[in-house]
């Protein structure tokens, strides 16, 4: 079968409908406020913002595209990894992100030009839109590429070029330690690592839809992931160096996350650029809420077996997000953080262990020869950051499955040690759900501990170098 060729405007398309999707609520209030803080550092800031809000998302998708879907990679953690990880998650979208599209939009977008809008009606309003674009899985992202995006697109790009050629001020001292590290972990505020796992069914379906398969899919995917990571870096990068530039005027104790973003616009463009940015921060809101009432009907169709049908869920998503999103948007944004960092290092961790998986799907190739005497084991650990190894009796073990076993221990503890140890136990994240975290031991504590430990060692187990005295054969132990 000849491969079908690619067109540009498809790519072109589908990858403004990605970008629509990941941009949106709080990725336009959250770069103004970490430029502030990273000052005369805006560089350094600009790097780890979109390297954690845009390099991790799209790179997610990526895998996620050449796996074939989220499902594929979660198996290998377990089968219904999927059903409860992605579950949850949706449910975090109808509770938190879809509720937050609606306040941000109408709070910083339809107020900000007529300040009297009455904001529950406007809000149930806004839902009305979105349901209407939602009801056609089949067309629903087409429609958010082709209408919306091109418009709220073309928008910012105008707000933040002019504000990068024509800067409002200059960069002030940094108000934090390491720009780069606030600003990456700043960037978890984004939530678009979790936009690519919920809405990641819904993107290759509208690549499929029209007509690419095998390798024209990859290619068509890939293309609309840099055409989005392009969009959202220019978006990104362009309002953290804007906030930078008001560092001298601004602290981040003395102004909140949307009015720096409306003094920054205003003192750029005047009220004309308050207009514009209203009318774009509507529309990002409104294409991210889409996508995502979208992905969470389609996912609860699929879980459910059909016995809840796509037309009913999209309906009955948009009236519980309305319920939420009549809180307000403070409410709802003091809610966000604790669980995007709860979820973050989940879905970092199973995102590049598709490799680990690689690797595991192997070893049911290797044949396993030796002898193994009865009650005997042999397991890892690590001591000092290095891998060991501790046998007892007598075990064999082939070499190639030896190595492929330490390779994927060495992948898993380090994503392990990167991502969750650091967040959730030394920066003790996990007291916000109230569980109770224990203090890092000092170096003494350790000392101790391995001193028992090493007391406490039964004298038939022996450590390292048995595994090799005890080979037979070709094998080692």
């Amino acid at each position: 079968m000849q491969e079908k060729k690619i067109k540009f405007t498809d790519v072109l398309f589908v990858g403004l409908a990605f970008f629509a999707s990941y941009f949106g609520a709080g990725n336009l209030i959250f770069p103004p406020m970490l430029g502030l803080q990273s000052g005369s550092n805006w560089l350094s800031g600009m790097i780890g913002m979109l390297a954690s809000g845009v390099g991790l998302p799209i790179l997610a998708i990526i895998v996620l595209g050449m796996c074939g879907s989220v499902q594929k990679i979660s198996d290998h953690v377990n089968k219904k990894f999927y059903t409860v990880m992605i579950g949850a998650i949706m449910i975090l979208c109808c509770c938190v992100s879809i509720p937050r599209t609606a306040a941000v939009g109408i709070e910083m977008g339809l107020q900000g030009i007529w300040p009297g809008a009455p904001y529950l009606v406007f809000v149930i309003l806004y839902f009305v839109i979105a349901f209407l674009f939602a009801k056609d899985r089949g067309t629903a992202l087409d429609k958010v590429g082709k209408i919306l995006t091109p418009i709220m697109t073309i928008i910012l790009f105008i707000l933040v070029v002019k504000g990068a050629v024509s800067p409002i001020g200059t960069p002030g001292a940094a108000s934090v330690d390491n720009a780069f590290v606030n600003s990456f972990l700043g960037g978890y505020s984004t939530g678009d690592v979790l936009v690519s796992f919920l809405a990641a069914g819904v993107f290759f379906d509208s690549i499929k839809r029209k007509g690419y398969e095998g390798e024209a899919f990859r290619k068509a995917h890939v293309r609309a992931c840099l055409i989005a990571a392009v969009c959202l870096a220019i978006v990104y990068g362009g309002l953290l160096y804007m906030g930078a530039c008001v560092s001298t005027e601004y602290t981040p104790d003395s102004i909140s996350n949307a009015n720096l973003l409306l003094a920054i616009i205003r003192s750029s463009g005047g009220q004309i650029a308050i207009y514009g940015l209203c009318l774009s921060v509507v529309l990002a809101c409104l294409t991210t809420a889409i996508s995502q009432i979208t992905a969470v009907a389609d996912f609860y169709e699929t879980a459910t077996h059909g016995k809840l049908s796509y037309k009913v869920l999209v309906m009955i998503v948009p009236i519980v997000t309305t319920i939420v999103a009549s809180f307000g948007l403070d409410t709802i944004v003091s809610l966000t953080s604790p669980w995007f960092s709860f979820f973050y290092p989940i879905t970092l961790v199973i995102t590049p262990i598709n490799d680990v998986a690689t690797q595991m799907d192997m070893l049911g190739n290797v044949e396993e020869t030796g002898y193994c005497s009865q009650d005997s084991s042999m397991c890892w650990y690590f001591e000092n950051s290095e891998l060991k190894t501790k046998v007892k009796g007598t075990f064999s073990i082939d070499k190639v499955l030896r190595t492929k076993i330490e390779n994927i221990l060495l992948k898993m503890i380090s994503f392990w040690q990167q991502f969750f140890f650091r967040d959730l136990m030394e920066n003790g994240k996990l007291r916000n759900f109230g569980v109770p975290v224990p203090d890092v031991p000092d170096s003494n504590s350790q000392r101790d501990s391995q001193q028992d430990t090493k007391q406490e060692t039964p004298q038939d187990d022996t450590d390292d170098e048995p595994a090799e005295d005890s080979a037979e054969d070709d094998t080692e132990e």
